[in-house]
């Protein structure tokens, strides 16, 4: 199987655009992951952590272009591509207004961090 430029073009085109954009991203975050990884120390476990993120981005833009197919289905698949980022406004908006009713002040938030990464950092030496 010979892979040129305008094979892998006229399989991106093949896309539907919801599948095309999370594939454009999700390219984007693997470039960052490669370049994050040449500055760690364990090679092996970024290397594994970079193939299956590889893996999850080949199987997620599939299932997306299947999605489109569907009746509804390029709503559905927007809707999905857009889910993780919704759901983190959802939860900084319930964060922030948790924040603000308990009248957590600022010294007291940056207390709980750093008992937060000092447990963490306990376990890790577990």
């Amino acid at each position: 199987m010979k892979l040129s430029i305008s094979s892998v073009k006229k399989t991106f085109q093949k896309l539907c655009g919801p599948a095309q954009f999370y594939l454009v991203l999700s390219l984007l975050s693997l470039v960052i992951y490669l370049v994050q990884m040449l500055e760690h120390r364990n090679k092996l476990n970024t290397a594994t952590g970079l193939t299956m993120q590889a893996i999850i981005v080949i199987v997620w833009t599939a299932i997306l272009n299947w999605v489109c197919s569907l009746k509804y289905g390029n709503k559905v698949a927007w809707f999905l591509v857009f889910l993780p980022v919704i759901l983190l406004f959802t939860m900084l908006i319930v964060f922030y207004h948790m924040v603000d009713t308990m009248g957590i002040t600022k010294q007291e938030l940056q207390t709980m961090v750093s008992e937060l990464n000092e447990d963490s950092c306990e376990e890790c030496s577990h």
